[in-house]
């Protein structure tokens, strides 16, 4: 009964590993909304860690592990609207990432993805910052991410991008600089060079 009134949930920081995970045991959660598991040793999540579904769970930290994949069942809490990836060795994003409409806030930072899932156009709601700083992207997953009119700025820094994508890169930088310095016309003199190479609405970088 006391599973079934718990709200919050906070492992982080310790040295769990992935037998020291339950499955099953966050669906009898029915009352979680946040659950950090960040800044821990687990290598993978059981295929039914989150099966069934802990329904109501809105935040969720998984953040300086060392994950390669994400468990099947974890697209299917779709209920989430934050989630913390960064700093793991994931390499792949399923398709089924889409499902998680709801979601308007993801760090990706720091791992070996080099593409987003054509899927991730479905969460209309992701806005302000998305981090894939220190991935493997070579190229800007720009037409992906002008489907998602709340992002209004992309973080590549890192990552071994395409001459192209470089200099899109370093227009934006110097755009930015312009417009600390007070030199407005030298901003849109570089942000216009970003337009004409790639007219994406990436504001920093």
């Amino acid at each position: 009964s006391n599973l079934n009134t718990l709200k919050s949930l906070k492992i982080d920081h310790n040295l769990i590993t992935t037998n020291g995970l339950w499955d099953g045991g966050l669906g009898k959660m029915k009352s979680l909304t946040y659950l950090n598991m960040g800044w821990n040793q687990l290598t993978e999540l059981g295929g039914k860690l989150f099966d069934p579904k802990p329904s109501n769970l809105t935040y969720l930290n998984l953040s300086h592990n060392d994950l390669n994949v994400l468990p099947m069942s974890l697209y299917e809490v779709k209920s989430l609207q934050e989630l913390y990836l960064e700093y793991n060795n994931l390499n792949e994003l399923k398709d089924r990432f889409g499902n998680l409409t709801n979601l308007h806030t993801i760090n990706l930072g720091n791992n070996r993805l080099f593409e987003l899932p054509n899927t991730m156009e479905k969460i209309k709601q992701l806005s302000g910052t998305i981090d894939l700083s220190n991935n493997l992207f070579e190229d800007r997953p720009d037409d992906l991410l002008w489907k998602l009119p709340y992002i209004k700025h992309v973080i590549l820094s890192g990552c071994p991008l395409n001459p192209e994508g470089l200099s899109i890169l370093q227009f934006l930088i110097n755009g930015d600089l312009a417009v600390m310095e007070g030199d407005l016309d030298g901003a849109v003199e570089d942000y216009t060079s970003v337009l004409n190479i790639n007219p994406y609405h990436f504001e920093a970088v």
